[in-house]
């Protein structure tokens, strides 16, 4: 090939997020998005957007707000006399106060004339209740800058505050006979402590944030359920009617029939690291036994109901059960137990199934349809199935997670999208989230994080209920639901990013030689832009680097085409000779951003 012919070479834009010690080896970064295989496709190896969060819900609590404590609430009645009147009530003790047509009926009250008003926050929820009798057709009432139903019978309605004005009942007639009772002014106050883990049970949602068990809806309403104490994550296990929730050494008890939340006392349960559900009984896991309840029912156990660990020495961690299997991870080693049927407890080793590996972190351990997900003891990621064990993460994220100043509380999660399994690992102390497509193995792994940022991924609980995928968010107690079509995180912006594998002479043939490029073009998806705001115009910020990923030039923006423009080009014109070229992408416009080659135009320019 002459060197003053460029020629037009496809370069791989899809590939797994590997970061090696030496930067110039590699410095391959795939964030916020993930791989797919479309085998299919013109292109068989792809990276499209990972689901944005929508807001599926929010969880409130309802706090009664009586201005005057010594009031019952409403049972307040008119005497009927004249425009200036007092509403009293049913003790006698304290009142309200009606003066020129003005009912203030949440006004701090007392023997002499009301002087204060509760003051609605605007843009805060309020539960608003009363009940009228004998409403005359020109009477009003207000809150908070919204107007409220007046017709006769009760009136129980959420709004949202848009005034700072308080509850008004207005009336041009002096001698008007209505009676209002039951009045209630209800502050709906958002819960915004962590979420501590999630679960599904019978086909419904729960979960736990700061110190309430929430049962969710399928409509995202959240009702509280009970105290859950303290800040630890949670372990829940069920056997469709009761649920053991594990937290720090204490073990809570919710029955669903009655709707009923208990801490259990049972000395033998008390203090459990772990829970999980196997053949009609909870196994509740101590550094040096696991301890079974009694048969269908899991608040009960004795201590003869127990084993040790009878194949190595090391203190257990947490019991997990998958696919009738328990699973006993220690902190060396994994045994797999089954239940036998025979002795007290009816659970055996099964011989020749231990791995030589134990958990690394209490909390991450999960499992996909096929495999058991976990940290190793040795700081890798491994799946494995019927006590062998493949490590699934690379050299380069291995010795990342090494380089973690902790990994106790690391956590993970797998669920489905798209008809992928992928599983989700998240180490708090570092700030990182990592992700792999379990059909993709080591060539699946990308990053998620949080906003414009590279912190740890939104995500503190994930649950698939509803036929949804729904995440906890990380501090604000929000739950969210993962969405192809929502391109953002809970309406805030979230940056997806791809820096690309080395470009060199080698990709010429010519291993060693310097290149000289002119022009290089992605096939993405174009003309997806939005209607308006931003990303009506939507670009992708392309940034090079010249030393392997150590430092980036000024970056150029490419356009990928408004709303229909969906042939516009991206492609980057751009005269320059170099030993390696590194490419990085990066767009944060509330679009579609799916990335499926490259080609750049490129010539030997010696050495």
């Amino acid at each position: 090939m002459a060197e003053s012919q460029f020629q037009t070479v496809p370069v791989p834009v899809a590939g797994p997020s590997y970061l090696d010690r030496s930067r110039p080896l590699t410095s391959q970064e795939t964030r916020n998005l993930y791989h797919e295989v479309v085998e299919s496709g013109k292109d068989n190896y792809v990276l499209k957007s990972f689901p944005g969060q929508k807001l599926f819900g929010n969880p409130t609590q309802p706090i009664q707000h009586i201005v005057d404590s010594a009031m019952a609430i409403g049972d307040v009645s008119q005497n009927g006399a004249n425009a200036d009147f007092t509403w009293q009530d049913t003790t006698g003790s304290a009142h309200w106060e009606k003066s020129g047509g003005n009912l203030n009926p949440n006004i701090i009250a007392g023997a002499s004339p009301c002087t204060s008003v509760f003051t609605p926050v605007i843009g805060k929820e309020y539960r608003i209740k009363y009940t009228l009798t004998g409403t005359d057709p020109l009477w009003k009432a207000f809150f908070g800058g919204v107007s409220l139903s007046v017709s006769n019978g009760a009136f129980n309605e959420l709004i949202t505050a848009t005034a700072a004005t308080g509850l008004v009942f207005n009336s041009p007639l002096s001698g008007d006979d209505t009676q209002i009772d039951d009045v209630e002014i209800i502050i709906i106050t958002d819960i915004t402590g962590a979420d501590r883990g999630s679960h599904q049970m019978k086909e419904v949602g729960y979960r736990v944030v700061g110190t309430t068990l929430f049962e969710v809806s399928s409509a995202g309403v959240h009702t509280s359920r009970g105290t859950i104490t303290g800040t630890d994550r949670c372990i829940f296990a069920d056997d469709g009617i009761n649920m053991f929730i594990t937290h720090g050494g204490i073990v809570n008890h919710y029955e669903n029939v009655t709707n009923t939340l208990v801490v259990l006392t049972d000395p033998d349960i008390v203090g459990a690291l772990s829970v999980c559900f196997i053949n009609n009984q909870f196994a509740y896991t101590f550094p040096t036994l696991t301890v079974f309840s009694n048969v269908g029912d899991g608040s009960m156990a004795t201590s003869a109901n127990a084993v040790g660990e009878e194949s190595n020495p090391d203190d257990l961690v947490r019991d997990y059960c998958f696919d009738q299997v328990l699973w006993r991870f220690g902190k060396r080693t994994a045994a797999l137990w089954w239940n036998s049927g025979v002795g007290v407890p009816p659970f055996e080793r099964i011989e020749g199934q231990i791995m030589q590996i134990g958990l690394g972190a209490t909390h991450c351990v999960t499992n996909s349809k096929d495999w058991v997900w976990f940290l190793g003891s040795d700081r890798q990621i491994y799946k494995a199935r019927d006590g062998q064990e493949q490590v699934m993460s690379t050299a380069a994220i291995s010795g990342a997670i090494q380089g973690y100043t902790s990994v106790s509380d690391a956590f993970c999660f797998s669920f489905t999208i798209d008809n992928k399994t992928f599983v989700l690992f998240t180490f708090p102390s570092a700030n990182r989230t990592w992700l792999i497509n379990e059909e993709l193995e080591k060539n699946g792994w990308s990053e998620l994080s949080q906003g414009i940022g590279t912190g740890k991924y939104n995500a503190n609980s994930i649950v698939e209920v509803y036929d949804k995928v729904l995440i906890g968010g990380n501090s604000d107690g929000k739950l969210f639901e993962l969405d192809f079509e929502t391109f953002d995180e809970g309406g805030n912006p979230w940056r997806r990013r791809r820096v690309m594998s080395s470009i060199n002479g080698d990709t010429l043939g010519q291993k060693g030689h310097r290149v000289e490029m002119s022009r290089m073009e992605f096939i993405l998806e174009a003309g997806v832009g939005l209607s308006s705001g931003q990303g009506d115009d939507p670009q992708i910020m392309l940034e090079p680097s010249y030393d392997g990923g150590r430092s980036w030039a000024t970056g150029t923006w490419l356009k990928i085409g408004r709303l229909g423009e969906f042939t516009q080009l991206a492609e980057w014109w751009n005269m320059k000779s170099f030993n390696d070229l590194m490419v990085r992408l990066t767009t944060s416009d509330p679009t579609a951003f799916n990335i499926y080659s490259a080609a750049i135009d490129l010539r030997l320019a010696g050495r």
